[in-house]
C-alpha cells in the first residue's frame, strides 16, 4: 500500500512539473501570419503582407534568431530572408517575452549594418492547438508588425 501511495504522489508531482513548464512551440518553429509594414515618417503609407513565413531557431549563445523568410518593406524592395540573431527573451508562466535593440541582421551571412533592428519586441505564446509568434521592431525608418501562428 505504501509503494502504490508513493508511486501516486510521485506521478501528481511530475505532473505539477510538466504543467510549469509550457510548451511554446519546437524553438525551430515556422510561424505563417500577417506583415504590416508602415513609414514613420509618413503613416499614410503602410504595407501589409500575408502569408509571410517567419521562423525563431534557439542560438548556442542563449538567444533566438528570427528568420524573416522572403520579406520585404515595400513592394519595390526585392523579396530577402533576413536573419536577426541575439534575441533575448524572458519565461513567463504564459509566454516567452522577446526583445532586443540596435541588432544588426544578416542577409546570407553577411551583416548589414543599413537596416539595424530598433525596439524590438515580442512574445511567443502557446496555445492550443497554434502557437502564436508576435513581435514589432523599427528598420530603417519603417515600423514592421508581425503576428503569426504554427502549429
Amino acid at each position: 500500500m505504501k509503494k502504490w501511495l508513493l508511486a501516486l504522489v510521485a506521478a501528481a508531482a511530475l505532473t505539477t512539473a510538466c504543467d510549469e513548464e509550457r510548451d511554446y512551440g519546437a524553438p525551430n518553429e515556422d510561424y505563417a501570419g500577417t506583415l504590416v509594414v508602415t513609414l514613420l515618417d509618413d503613416p499614410a503609407q503602410s504595407y501589409t503582407y500575408e502569408g509571410k513565413r517567419f521562423s525563431l531557431v534557439s542560438a548556442d549563445d542563449g538567444t533566438m534568431t528570427l528568420r524573416m523568410h522572403e520579406t520585404q518593406f515595400v513592394p519595390q524592395m526585392p523579396l530577402l530572408t533576413m536573419e536577426v540573431p541575439g534575441i533575448a527573451f524572458t519565461r513567463e508562466p504564459d509566454r516567452l517575452l522577446l526583445s532586443g535593440d540596435r541588432i544588426v541582421p544578416l542577409m546570407g551571412g553577411t551583416p548589414y549594418e543599413r537596416y539595424v533592428i530598433t525596439s524590438l519586441e515580442g512574445s511567443l505564446t502557446d496555445g492550443m492547438p497554434d502557437h502564436r509568434l508576435t513581435l514589432a521592431f523599427e528598420c530603417m525608418g519603417f515600423h514592421v508588425v508581425y503576428d503569426g501562428t504554427g502549429n
